[in-house]
């Protein structure tokens, strides 16, 4: 576009009404100035015993890993360097990070970005942390937390409602909340999806979310009103932008298709300094983000979103579009409008109603196929390969595949034909029917998305890929996903952030294993950087874990592989909580094995003990009631490893059941171990292990959390002790 074209040099960008009394500025012009760097020792001793935190801050306790880590941070700001640091739980990360990029941002007017992973860390950056040091420093500037555009109600879609329910986008008994989030919409701060989480069910949402290719822009009613466009204005005043880690990698792909990943406009400003915590993170955040996938609902999502009938009414944007025409004749080119009515009567709808019977003949063969390879576990997930499908099974995707994909590609170029024809309806009717329009362009697009996916898939298009099928229950049925994920991110990381941008700096409590930020390297694409560039430090706890917590290992439960090895559990979970009375959190490695513990365990304390499991509410209310009572216990696996905090007295045992290694069969894991083979690396020693010993070092963590916590970390694996590897998990603690 021409702002971001003029954005890239340094010039604004700013729309004004005819009669000059109103701007909209679109892109900020930059003043070019000379940089100016950052004074460490000055910075640092903001945070010293004299400093003006100390002053703000009662009890203040001088940390010095927090000092040497602010001062890292300032020096790889200076000399855009990429600064690897892992600091211990306590150390005060945000703080160490927050103040030299609140100095930089506004003694040298950029903007500096922060990514997490957790929406957890976001609100303490944005709700304390941040609120905090605007009161201390005394220092005029604006922080933002960037959500992503689905995030923001969409006005034009919430006020056509109306209309959408006689296009079956809504159903009748959804319009109570509608009208509920009509009536508040003017109270609403920022418009988002949790202001209205109370009204109305989310999974509804996105029927009135914002999106890139429904929105109409300048040209919508509402687009003085709309949320999202306010807050991206609010972006562009803004010192630091506070974003997660897929925002951070979306970014990064636009900016990285434009060819200028630094300088560009994508989904946010140009920035050349980044600060990414929880960075342990962000190899998995990437490998999700670039990969692609396509089930049977979101084909038929988008083919009843086009055209779909219900009893004899026929519904979908086709549906409006075909009523619609009938009125326009008599009011402009005929011929036009004739064409329009053929296409769509003739060849449109048709087609669509024929492609329906396709994706689910299509669908249900891949269904049998997965359910058969997988003895009809409804939980599971199966690695696909040209030579693990039979030559007969191959035939017959083969067939079906190549039928779906022809009657996709047929429609594709049919809507291409009517919109085509659509753009060359009379103005005043164009102008009426935009959004209609809009909408129309915008499912044909996902269609081709869908396409996209399908036939990766299908034909294994994408190298250094795994291809798999995922299956769940979702209401009593089986529900199918096909999946294709990178083995390797390491190259596009290189590319579009450490090598684009001035100052990368990477922080977490868990970087390590052994003492080494190699497996880390690799994984990030480090390896490929400019070595030069990096600098490295690993920073202690100021806890003093030897007089806070004890570690027990129960040397005669038996192996994890021992077939009464999740009975013998079972009943040690049962003497650990008559002796803690509660204040547990245990952590599993699978959910069939919670489960079991759950019900072994709920049949003991269904009374005297509360017990909570992850899965049976939200996560945020779990954590909520686990931090509040007094004798409860709390049941997770895999995501609850990390990013729980519960300081105080209710939390005084973390159970780890077994060593956190990723399941041998997982497909991504299956794909990555076979490549280090033919690396001619050792798979266990250089993917696995330290894997595994990162997360176990954040599931260990989740005891002490602060200087007046106090506890045990009781591990039942015992090949900590009994396998030669063991000892690196217990050197990592």
């Amino acid at each position: 576009t021409i702002a971001s074209t003029l954005g890239n040099e340094g010039i604004g960008f700013i729309i004004v009404n005819n009669t000059v009394t109103k701007a909209y500025t679109v892109v900020e012009g930059v003043e070019p100035n000379d940089r100016s760097f950052l004074d460490p020792h000055k910075l640092s001793s903001l945070i010293d015993e004299e400093g003006e935190i100390a002053r703000h801050f009662d009890p203040f306790e001088k940390r010095d890993s927090q000092i040497k880590m602010l001062e890292r941070i300032v020096e790889a700001f200076n000399g855009d360097e990429i600064a690897v640091i892992e600091a211990g739980t306590g150390v005060g990360k945000s703080m160490a990070y927050l103040i030299p990029a609140i100095h930089w941002s506004v003694k040298n007017k950029e903007k500096v970005v922060i990514s997490t992973n957790t929406i957890n860390l976001q609100e303490q950056l944005i709700k304390k942390d941040i609120p905090f040091l605007q009161k201390a420093l005394g220092i005029d500037f604006k922080a933002v937390l960037i959500k992503g555009r689905s995030n923001y109600i969409c006005l034009r879609k919430l006020y056509s409602a109306k209309e959408d329910l006689e296009n079956d986008l809504f159903n009748e008994s959804e319009q109570n909340w509608l009208e509920a989030v009509q009536k508040s919409v003017t109270t609403l701060k920022e418009g988002s999806k949790d202001e209205v989480a109370g009204i109305m069910p989310l999974e509804a949402w996105d029927k009135i979310a914002s999106e890139t290719d429904t929105c109409l822009k300048t040209k919508c009613t509402y687009h003085s009103r709309c949320f999202f466009f306010k807050a991206r204005k609010e972006v562009q005043q803004a010192n630091l932008l506070i974003v997660n880690h897929h925002l951070l990698c979306s970014d990064l792909a636009i900016k990285g298709e434009i060819g200028d990943s630094s300088n560009s406009y994508g989904l946010l400003p140009p920035y050349q300094k980044i600060i990414i915590d929880e960075a342990h993170n962000l190899e998995h955040v990437a490998v999700n983000y670039f990969g692609y996938s396509v089930s049977p609902f979101s084909f038929r999502q988008r083919l009843s979103r086009l055209y779909h009938l219900k009893g004899s009414s026929e519904k979908g944007i086709l549906g409006f579009l075909k009523r619609e025409i009938n009125g326009w004749k008599g009011k402009g080119d005929n011929e036009i409008i004739d064409a329009i009515d053929e296409i769509l009567t003739d060849k449109v709808i048709p087609d669509i109603m024929r492609l329906n019977h396709l994706v689910d003949s299509f669908f249900q063969l891949m269904l049998s196929f997965a359910l058969d390879q997988m003895d009809g576990n409804l939980e599971n997930k199966l690695r696909v390969t040209p030579d693990s499908i039979s030559s007969s099974i191959r035939d017959k995707i083969e067939k079906e595949s190549q039928a779906l994909i022809q009657g996709t590609q047929n429609i594709y170029g049919r809507i291409k034909e009517l919109l085509e024809k659509l753009h060359k309806i009379p103005l005043r009717i164009k102008e009426k029917n935009i959004g209609m329009i809009k909408n129309l362009e915008a499912y044909h697009s996902r269609l081709l998305s869908a396409l996209t996916s399908l036939d990766i898939f299908v034909h294994f298009k994408e190298e250094d890929s795994v291809y798999w099928i995922e299956v769940k229950k979702r209401d009593h049925t089986p529900w199918l996903r096909l999946n294709v994920s990178p083995l390797n991110v390491s190259e596009f990381l290189n590319d579009f952030l450490f090598t684009s941008h001035e100052s990368v700096i990477l922080t977490s409590a868990t970087l390590t294993t052994d003492g080494s930020f190699n497996f880390l390297k690799q994984e990030l694409g480090l390896n490929l950087t400019a070595q030069e560039r990096i600098t490295e430090a690993l920073l202690p706890s100021p806890f003093d874990y030897m007089e806070q917590m004890s570690i027990c290992i129960p040397t005669d439960l038996p192996s994890p592989q021992d077939k009464n090895f999740t009975k013998s559990v079972n009943e040690f979970l049962v003497e650990i909580i008559e002796i803690t009375e509660g204040k547990t959190f245990i952590l599993f490695t699978s959910y069939g094995m919670l489960n079991q513990a759950y019900d072994h365990l709920d049949g003991h304390f269904s009374h005297r003990i509360t017990l909570l499991k992850q899965g049976s509410m939200d996560r945020h209310t779990l954590i909520d009631r686990f931090k509040n009572g007094n004798h409860t216990v709390l049941l997770g696996t895999d995501s609850f490893w990390e990013g729980v905090d519960v300081p105080g007295k209710s939390l005084s045992c973390v159970i780890l059941v077994k060593l956190p290694f990723k399941v041998p069969t997982e497909p991504i894991t299956q794909g990555k171990v076979e490549k280090l083979e033919r690396e001619g690396k050792n798979p266990f020693y250089d993917y696995s292990l330290p894997l595994s010993v990162i997360k176990f070092r954040q599931g260990f963590g989740r005891l002490i959390r602060t200087a007046e916590d106090e506890g045990v970390v009781i591990c039942l694996d015992k090949r900590i002790m009994t396998k030669s590897y063991g000892k690196m998990f217990i050197n990592a603690l």
